[in-house]
């Protein structure tokens, strides 16, 4: 079953029209490291 984040964390990513005050669950990022622009060219394919 894939997770379905739309319905699983709303207030994160469908918000509301009347700003409201969320707490954020802590998430893990990943970096390459590395030059060039990833919309270029070389990073086409």
């Amino acid at each position: 079953m894939k997770y379905q984040w739309r319905k699983q964390e709303k207030d994160l990513y469908l918000p509301k029209a009347k700003p409201t005050l969320i707490t954020v669950p802590e998430q893990n990022f990943f970096m390459i490291r590395g030059q060039g622009d990833p919309n270029g060219e070389d990073f086409s394919e």
